[in-house]
């Protein structure tokens, strides 16, 4: 992916004029022993363990359906408002596809990601081999192979949206070498397979680019702008047919998580340290056995410094910035994240890129690669390790929920202890999609159950927690489960021994967007009755993901024996506890789970208690949640559309 001369000899005259527009390329320069290649990165990342995280429950849950995966052909991914605009119908449609034939197995899903990654090494060494040199390519190959910064793509089932576009993408540059040398018709085939990225992930949107540095540098020397900008135009053309898609399935032209993202220092920074990681990802081993010494870490940069040495001693100049242009177009939608390099999972973002670097290392000759190959070997292990470990605890958790589910005959369950990540916080678990996991395909439609975590919403030391989970139960007449982090134990708690009481809704059971500027504007009023009055309410509001709790005022006059609960001071209420931001606002919390949950009908707790030394101790509490509905305009109502 990063394009660069053949092996030159002269730093200002490189030999590519062997490599006639009009040539087949010899068998010197094909790629050596192929099959050995995709062995070892298929050997490499083989699932040993397998189980579904995150994501993975929403888009199998939601893949299991032909009509929905066919329906993500002309709308957002998942049919989800508001918070993203992804057009993703090949991935949606690739867990169909694994579902018709072998049922929502996550062994199938991990292997078929580890297939598509093995694939990847080969179209790398292939397309190393044209460029620098069959045993460079090779070397590519290998390295692109063993990266352990890779982990998030292969080993999480949902990654395949990097690894299933990857394969598309180096698949297109292939066969625009193959166009280059003269293979009239690999033009036409590069375009099928560059409509496959784009229909894969957004980053795709950057194959003209890559094309026009890919032809640029297969070409023979005095022909590379014309043949770079004759390749490159086709691929634009696709790109404009494809925004002209996007806008009419999303009314958008580009997706994302945001579609402006900030662009300062502290984002090229945070580029710099997600570079350095993905190159020397020493710093990932955990203490203890796979930790590598401290002096240690240092040397992992080595490979780099060296290979960018040897191309300046030898004045291939062309190669270090033909790689850069290559890594920096390929990063580039990967802006969002940058800054959050820190982020394990934000590492998965750079395996496109990788494949740039890759090439860059390779094409300085054995010794750079070999010793990067050394520098991934513990890093290898250590993700190796953790995402088995949370493969073999996240199983032994459904299933203990699974077992809950079947002796209750409620619809809703509480489970305290579903993890969000791994133990090391390198992994996602039960992150999202929480109220799919007792749902079909995942068990049998008879023993399907709604399942809300009993955890806080927010990821913020000083959010609002309530005082169950640990030892007793919510206050509703509803089970709740603990389970432990690894799922070997798991108990029914005892409910919670508060007074109840009673609420009633005074408005709508659904709050519709269209009624929030009227509640904002004080033309209409929605409040909820309590039937013990106290001075303060403690409100939660419950939903897949976890909880978001505030403290109210009673708003009810002074001449009635119930207490009111007003309905927009909830949704304006911060639920941490300072002075926050305007996101930590309940309304702007629940654009995500009024787009990803299942039912926007929320279970409402309303624990009414006193202030003591400003803490809250609550003495009643409603036995029947009260249900507060919103509608699925409510994502895009927040974000001001």
């Amino acid at each position: 992916m990063t394009m660069w001369p053949s092996s030159p000899v002269d730093a200002n005259e490189r030999d590519l004029d062997r490599l006639a527009a009009d040539a087949t390329p010899s068998p010197r320069e094909r790629l050596p022993l192929p099959w050995l290649l995709f062995v070892l990165a298929t050997a490499a990342w083989w699932p040993l363990q397998s189980f579904w995280q995150s994501d993975d429950w929403i888009a199998v849950h939601y893949a299991h359906d032909l009509d929905r995966a066919l329906a993500d052909f002309a709308g957002n991914q998942y049919h989800l408002p508001g918070v993203v605009w992804f057009y993703r119908p090949l991935i949606t449609f690739s867990f169909w596809l694994e579902q018709a034939v072998f049922g929502a197995d996550p062994l199938v899903a991990h292997v078929v990601n580890t297939l598509a990654h093995a694939t990847s090494a080969v179209l790398l060494g292939a397309l190393g081999a044209r460029l620098v040199g069959p045993l460079r390519g090779f070397l590519a190959g290998l390295l692109w192979a063993l990266a352990p910064t890779h982990a998030g793509s292969i080993l999480w089932a949902v990654g395949r949206v990097d690894s299933h576009t990857t394969v598309w993408v180096l698949a297109t540059l292939l066969l625009v070498t193959r166009w280059v040398d003269g293979r009239r018709r690999a033009l036409a085939f590069a375009l099928v397979t560059a409509a496959g990225a784009l229909c894969s992930k957004e980053s795709a949107m950057v194959l003209p680019g890559l094309v026009a540095v890919t032809a640029f540098a297969a070409a023979r020397t005095d022909r590379r702008l014309q043949t770079a900008i004759r390749a490159t135009l086709p691929f634009a053309l696709l790109l404009v047919g494809y925004f002209a898609l996007r806008y009419a399935v999303l009314g958008r032209f580009l997706g994302g998580y945001v579609e402006s993202p900030p662009l300062g220092l502290d984002t090229l920074i945070g580029l710099g340290a997600g570079t350095a990681r993905a190159l020397n990802p020493l710093p990932l081993c955990a203490p203890g056995d796979a930790a590598p010494p401290g002096w240690l870490v240092p040397l992992g940069y080595l490979p780099p410094v060296v290979a960018l040495a040897w191309l300046l001693f030898r004045r291939r100049h062309a190669h270090a910035l033909l790689g850069l242009a290559a890594y920096a177009i390929a990063v580039l939608p990967a802006v969002h994240s940058w800054g959050d390099w820190q982020n394990p999972e934000s590492l998965r973002l750079y395996y496109l890129p990788f494949a740039a670097m890759a090439l860059w290392i390779a094409s300085a000759g054995p010794l750079p690669g070999t010793l990067m190959l050394a520098v991934f070997a513990l890093p290898l292990v250590q993700v190796h390790r953790d995402y088995f470990g949370l493969f073999d605890d996240t199983r032994q958790i459904h299933e203990r929920v699974q077992e809950f589910g079947s002796e209750t005959d409620a619809e809703t369950l509480f489970v305290h202890g579903l993890p969000r990540t791994n133990r090391r916080g390198t992994a996602v678990a039960y992150h999202l999609g929480v109220d799919r996991i007792l749902r079909p395909p995942f068990v049998p439609a008879a023993e399907q159950r709604e399942v809300l975590a009993l955890r806080p919403l927010a990821q913020d030391p000083l959010v609002r927690t309530l005082p169950y989970g640990e030892s007793s139960a919510l206050p509703f007449d509803l089970p709740t489960m603990q389970v432990s982090a690894d799922g070997r134990t798991a108990v029914l708690l005892p409910r919670a021994g508060l007074q109840p009481l009673q609420l009633e809704n005074l408005g709508p059971e659904v709050v519709a967007t269209r009624d929030l500027l009227a509640l904002h504007e004080g033309s209409r009023v929605h409040r909820i009755r309590v039937s013990v009055r106290a001075q303060h309410y403690r409100v939660s509001l419950f939903t897949a993901g976890g909880y978001l709790t505030v403290l109210l005022p009673d708003r009810a006059g002074p001449d009635l024996d119930s207490g009111q609960i007003d309905v927009l001071e909830l949704l304006t209420a911060r639920h941490v506890e300072y002075d926050a931001a305007d996101e930590h606002h309940v309304a702007f919390a629940l654009a995500t789970p009024t787009a990803l949950d299942l039912s926007l009908r929320f279970p409402l707790l309303v624990e009414a208690g006193r202030m003591v030394n400003g803490q809250f101790t609550a003495t009643h509490a409603n036995r029947t949640p009260l249900r507060l509905g919103f509608d699925r305009g409510y994502p895009r109502f927040i974000a001001g559309e």
